[in-house]
């Protein structure tokens, strides 16, 4: 599977997440977190938190695969584009 492959489908995952976090009733309250753990067979181990508060997502996302965080540092700005239009808001991503 191709770096733009792993791009595409880390950036599924991460938008989903935002998007199901940002629907729980709570989350235009206050700040809402949420920590995930997920071992994925294209990705390797990822692990995240996403923080939303006003709008807005904060996402941290580190990959335990060199192969996988290499390509997604390459692609850091790509990625940032797909989890904002996958889950449809203000999303900051920083990559560990």
């Amino acid at each position: 599977m191709g770096a733009d492959a792993n791009v595409d489908a880390a950036a599924e995952l991460v938008g989903s997440w935002v998007t199901e976090a940002a629907a729980v009733p709570s989350a235009g309250q206050g700040v809402l977190e949420l920590e995930f753990s997920v071992d994925s067979l294209r990705l390797g181990p990822l692990q995240g938190r996403v923080s939303i508060s006003g709008g807005r997502a904060d996402v941290e996302l580190q990959a335990s695969r060199p192969a996988t965080a290499s390509a997604l540092r390459a692609r850091q700005l790509q990625l940032q584009h797909l989890v904002r239009r996958e889950s449809g808001g203000d999303v900051e991503l920083r990559l560990l």
